[in-house]
């Protein structure tokens, strides 16, 4: 009869071990068993800071019973219920569950205090200064207030409910900054207003019907704004479109806008001496902002209708890349050409001028041919055409 025993692993204290010798084990330790190290004790979690680790992002999901803490680089997850919380594992579509110690969660915790306590030994263990909220569409009005006020530091805050409360609104804005990313699905009041709207890294409103063609042509250096659900008229974007071009100062970065059926921006563009750019589905339009003025540091303008949306972004004419520019357009000979390609493109428009006066004498208009014919020549070095007198890069 064959006897089967149990193999048992050999296992030894950590905190045994001689300071360099401990370090060099946390530093061995794969990104998973590094996090439950550190879940073992409050002392085990000062240990770990010894391995220096570092998580860039987490991302923290709240629904109506439960948050969730996405480590996507540890390729793990931690979830928190009322009563437990659980360490899940994500390795070769393999998911293992791990409890979290006792100490971990509070008994009389709840859901949210729970998630605070977890998120914050994970930032100080791995120096990790980014979070990403996420508010499901569960979500209570009442309890997202409670989230916010337990959470007011993150880069990203994206809300899915249909509905929120204007005091929640008034913490989101009140807590604005540029490093703050921002994204709300839910229905605005319509009678909400607050200074600090555009005062975001990005913010993305998805119902923007509360948002008035006022509220945009003030805008003073803004950094980028996504607006989709709204009530502007054709009359209104040709309005904005034309503010922008001569603004004094860079209104915005970057701006992107769902223009409503029957909408178009051809009006506009027909008025400008513009060089285009076909990508794909859609066609870029580059033009020269109509001032000069020294507090406008984006001179080059940048205009892209892509669908249903109306993009606006600006380049400065010196070789400063954009993330926008980069995101977009990818062509890096565009932006390093633009400028100059534009103002041949001006040039030539001012020698065609010329040449449809009547009592140009022949020396001058010859000359003037001349000129022309070597500014075209510029210009395809460039890879500049013309098709029916319009500008194309190919």
């Amino acid at each position: 009869m064959e006897i089967q025993r149990e193999i048992k692993t050999p296992c030894f204290s950590l905190l045994h071990l001689p300071f360099v010798a401990m370090k060099h084990v946390l530093q061995c330790m794969d990104s998973t068993d590094l996090l439950r190290t550190a879940f073992v004790s409050k002392r085990m979690g000062r240990y770990t800071k010894l391995a220096t680790a570092r998580i860039k992002l987490i991302e923290i999901e709240f629904t109506n019973n439960r948050s969730t803490i996405n480590l996507l680089d540890f390729g793990c997850l931690l979830e928190c219920y009322k009563d437990k919380d659980i360490m899940r594992e994500k390795k070769n579509e393999n998911d293992r569950n791990y409890s979290l110690m006792p100490w971990i969660n509070m008994r009389n915790g709840s859901i949210l205090e729970n998630t605070a306590k977890i998120s914050n030994l994970i930032r100080n263990t791995f120096e990790c200064s980014n979070i990403d909220l996420v508010i499901a569409e569960d979500v209570l009005p009442k309890k997202t207030e409670e989230i916010l006020e337990m959470f007011q530091q993150y880069r990203e805050l994206t809300y899915k409910p249909r509905s929120i409360t204007t005091t929640a609104l008034n913490k989101i804005m009140d807590s604005a900054n540029l490093q703050h990313f921002l994204n709300i699905a839910a229905e605005i009041p319509k009678d909400f207003n607050h200074k600090n709207k555009f005062k975001f890294d990005n913010a993305q409103y998805q119902d923007a019907t509360w948002i008035k063609l006022e509220d945009i042509l003030n805008m003073e250096n803004v950094r980028g704004v996504q607006l989709v659900r709204n009530n502007f008229t054709q009359s209104q974007v040709n309005t904005l479109l034309k503010r922008w071009l001569a603004s004094d100062i860079d209104m915005f970065y970057w701006f992107i806008l769902e223009l409503n059926d029957g909408i178009e921006i051809t009006e506009v563009l027909d008025e400008l001496l513009t060089f285009k750019f076909r990508r794909e589905a859609m066609t870029i339009d580059f033009t020269l902002a109509k001032t000069t003025s020294s507090f406008r540091e984006r001179q080059i303008l940048v205009i892209c209708r892509f669908e249903r949306y109306m993009v606006l972004t600006g380049w400065r004419t010196d070789k400063v890349i954009t993330e926008c520019g980069e995101d977009i357009y990818e062509r890096d000979d565009i932006y390093d050409n633009a400028y100059n390609i534009l103002k041949l493109l001006k040039r030539k428009q001012e020698i065609d001028t010329e040449l449809e006066k009547n009592d140009l004498e022949l020396a001058t208009r010859r000359r003037l041919v001349e000129d022309v014919k070597k500014l075209v020549a510029e210009l395809e070095e460039m890879h500049v055409i013309f098709e029916n007198e319009q500008a194309f890069v190919i």
